[in-house]
């Protein structure tokens, strides 16, 4: 929870010439210029890239930051590192934040590098800018490069490009192992690691079963720019990623069928109307959040489906969209979850989170586009079902379908099969290295849920033994179950700077 009592401290941007004043907890001022040591990031998506590029600015000269991230730039992690012409940020550029309290930064970015006079599809009818997520990603690393080559504190700031093999704590210091290199060490530890793809499991058939059929990775560079353009494919998922992989295949003129399949059938609505009112990042700040004020918190799923459900009849039946009863839940996310019991948060998991999702994550209007005149011509299909099973023929994989509803199932051979299903939903399954050592040598401990690390409100990880470390941090992705609503930028953001001061305050 943001602490209530509050200043204002000016800073200049290093890449623009102007002053703005940066909303920062009391802690944040008093900690100013305190040595943080050492300090190495694991992970350079946007969250390990944010937090490292907010930490240089309140650091002292001496202090050396380090941003392990194998990728030959930091700031796009999975999300961001699109190069697709056609995968865009799925909310307009102003939520899109690395600054708190300048909405407009992103923007003028984008105008002043060319890109947004490159790309103008980006601009919806309606007025609101919705850039490629490959360009946020190059901004988040252009923001990056700009602080390494001076920051307010003047304190170290680098990308190590390799992978995190391993950890072990010796002593005070953290050593981290880079796979192929030498290894570094560190006073303190952030672990910024983001979602992993849930691995792909066909019934009847081995992992590797399919051969090039099938695509693990739908943003793996030119993996779908191998499929046959009258191929029909077959995408399993109909969420955000499925219609990013059928905006990709119609971009690059594929002709054939495509059909996406999911338990449910659910796809993600469309964006809300533009509405008058206080910007998201302000909302988000009023505490206790508007769901609670009105609503307090929830003891069951079923309480939370009726409120919600309630809600959104009460805003239609006044002539207003129903996006704002999501919207509320969305911002009171963290304060919902943390009150849930456990076996609560694992009903909502099982039944409610895929219509949650659907309708809290919202399609870009350029995707949707592409996605209706698809579907318009009679190429692209949506369907509920699951896979029963599975092989490999000669000229791709034949698949068997049982639709929702349905008894009898249906084969079909498809030249290629798409994984969009979503991502890991248990790190102790995790293929990572670097989690893996985390969890296996004691330094941390699966949540409650099982989908992230266990950490404590400052995000300080939970050891094995039980106990919060003073210098291991974890951010992001992997704290969902801590934290609730974390996935997106500007949430990750508000974690962030609540973990910040507490990080700056305390002596390595």
């Amino acid at each position: 929870m943001f602490l209530s009592v509050r200043k204002s401290l000016t800073l200049t941007y290093v890449d623009v010439d102007v002053s703005l004043n940066v909303d920062l907890v009391d802690s944040v001022h008093g900690a100013h210029n305190v040595p943080v040591g050492r300090v190495a990031i694991i992970g350079g998506g946007y969250a390990g890239t944010a937090f490292a590029v907010h930490l240089s600015r309140q650091a002292k000269p001496s202090d050396d930051i380090v941003v392990v991230e194998p990728r030959e730039r930091v700031g796009g992690g999975l999300a961001h590192s699109a190069v697709d012409p056609d995968h865009r940020l799925n909310a307009p550029d102003t939520i899109h934040l690395l600054y708190p309290d300048d909405d407009q930064h992103f923007r003028r970015w984008l105008d002043r590098t060319q890109r947004l006079a490159a790309d103008p599809q980006a601009w919806d009818a309606d007025g609101r800018l919705y850039p490629r997520r490959g360009d946020f990603g190059a901004y988040v690393a252009a923001e990056f490069a700009a602080h390494a080559a001076e920051n307010p504190s003047r304190s170290t700031l680098s990308h190590r490009r390799g992978v995190a093999g391993a950890i072990e704590r010796r002593g005070d210091v953290f050593r981290i192992e880079i796979v192929g290199g030498e290894p570094i060490e560190a006073d303190r530890c952030v672990i910024a690691i983001g979602q992993e793809p849930a691995p792909l499991r066909l019934p009847g058939m081995a992992a590797d079963g399919a051969g090039h059929a099938v695509i693990e990775d739908p943003f793996a560079s030119r993996a779908l720019a191998a499929i046959e353009r009258d191929a029909d494919v077959l995408i399993l998922g109909t969420g955000l990623t499925s219609a990013d992989a059928v905006a990709a295949l119609v971009g690059q003129g594929h002709r054939g069928p495509i059909s996406c399949i999911s338990r449910r059938g659910l796809r993600p609505k469309d964006q809300a109307p533009p509405a008058e009112g206080p910007a998201l990042w302000d909302r988000m700040a009023v505490q206790p959040p508007a769901f609670l004020q009105r609503h307090g918190v929830c003891q069951s799923a079923l309480e939370l489906l009726r409120i919600v459900r309630r809600d959104a009849r009460e805003r239609i039946a006044r002539g207003e969209p129903w996006h704002g009863a999501i919207d509320e839940v969305r911002d009171a996310a963290g304060e919902i979850w943390r009150a849930l019991p456990v076996a609560e948060k694992r009903r909502f998991l099982r039944h409610l989170k895929p219509c949650y999702d659907v309708h809290r994550f919202r399609i870009p209007p350029q995707t949707r586009n592409i996605l209706a005149a698809a579907e318009r011509r009679a190429q692209l299909r949506l369907q509920a079902g699951r896979v029963t099973g599975a092989r490999r023929v000669a000229d791709g994989i034949e698949v068997t379908v049982r639709h929702r509803g349905e008894r009898a199932e249906q084969t079909r051979t498809y030249g290629a099969l798409i994984n969009c299903a979503g991502f890991s939903s248990c790190i102790e399954r995790s293929r990572d290295p670097f989690i893996r050592s985390c969890l296996d040598g004691g330094l941390a401990r699966p949540s409650d849920l099982g989908r992230g690390f266990d950490a404590d409100e400052q995000g300080r990880v939970i050891a094995a033994s039980g106990v919060a470390q003073p210098a291991l941090y974890v951010l992001g992705a992997t704290t969902l179950d801590c934290f609730g609503e974390t996935p997106a930028a500007i949430f990750v953001l508000r974690q962030m700077l609540r973990i910040l001061p507490q990080f700056i305050a305390t002596t390595p």
